[in-house]
């Protein structure tokens, strides 16, 4: 479709006068009768005859002429909807959100964002932060919030803000042993406890196991599930003792439903971050939610 040349047809069309169709468009004179010969050319037929210093259609150009108007105005529309949804996509942050934050953080942090920038819709996607960072690489999400992993995939570099660290508890519930005696339990007790754990291809997972290798300690699984409230409720009715992030267990050890047990070897945890890749510029959207999140944990 030459929008240029029908335009120059319906306003010829229109005004009866080539010159005046050329004041109107901002044209010459002669580049519209150009674009009117071209026109000719490509339906084989002419388009207008003069009557005295008038244009008048022929009978092939009143049957372009409703054909062309109608093209024009689908033009018009479909610039209109892509117009309409690029400055939506402007206004949208896909968020990226792996188990642990879009939990106990994301909710707080969209919501605190939102009351200070309404005219910014945020989309939220979960998944591990494997699948988080694989999302962000194909641009399905925007930026992630995920515990730290490594700052380069492939040829893809991202940018890495750091945002807070929650170091990995041994938590067990307020009828365990463990959770009235007087001194932390050793290395061997730990190695001799059975656990309840999330999925090996989980974050938590990855570093308990690396810690038990790294003291030389047997990882008795006796549960692995999913979902950290699951975790919780089993390590309450006493079903074994479970290593997850502080944030995760801070309201049930608040509130007396678990017991943190101190274990000094345990040094290990996770940083919780907000990625991105490494654009020259991002979407202002995008721009502002970065800013936001970092500004509230600086």
């Amino acid at each position: 479709m030459d929008v240029i040349k029908l335009k120059a047809f319906c306003t010829v069309a229109a005004l009866r006068s080539i010159s005046k169709a050329a004041e109107v468009l901002y044209y010459t004179q002669p580049a519209v009768s150009a674009q009117i010969r071209e026109l000719e050319n490509a339906y084989g037929a002419r388009l207008f005859r003069r009557v005295g210093q008038q244009l008048d259609l022929t009978v092939a150009g009143e049957a372009l002429l409703p054909q062309a108007t109608q093209l024009l105005e689908t033009f018009e529309l479909s610039r209109q909807v892509v117009a309409d949804t690029v400055e939506q996509a402007q206004k949208t942050v896909t968020l990226g959100a792996s188990t642990m934050p879009v939990t106990h953080l994301v909710p707080e942090l969209i919501a605190s964002f939102q009351r200070s920038h309404p005219g910014i819709t945020v989309s939220l996607v979960t998944g591990s932060a494997a699948q988080i960072e694989h999302m962000i690489i194909t641009g399905d999400v925007d930026v992630g919030i995920l515990g730290r992993t490594g700052a380069t995939r492939g040829k893809v570099r991202f940018i890495q803000h750091d945002l807070l660290y929650d170091p990995l508890v041994v938590v067990a519930g307020s009828s365990h042993p463990w959770a009235e005696a007087e001194k932390p339990p050793s290395l061997k007790e730990i190695g001799q406890e059975r656990y309840v754990l999330p999925p090996a291809n989980t974050l938590t997972r990855r570093f308990v196991e690396k810690w038990f290798r790294r003291h030389g300690l047997h990882l008795d699984v006796a549960y692995e599930l999913i979902n950290t409230e699951a975790i919780k409720r089993m390590v309450m009715q006493g079903h074994g003792v479970t290593i997850l992030g502080n944030l995760v267990v801070a309201q049930e050890v608040e509130a007396g439903w678990l017991r943190k047990i101190p274990c000094e070897p345990l040094d290990i945890g996770r940083t919780i971050c907000l990625v991105h890749q490494q654009e020259s510029e991002l979407p202002s959207a995008v721009c502002d939610f970065c800013n936001f999140v970092t500004e509230q944990y600086g």
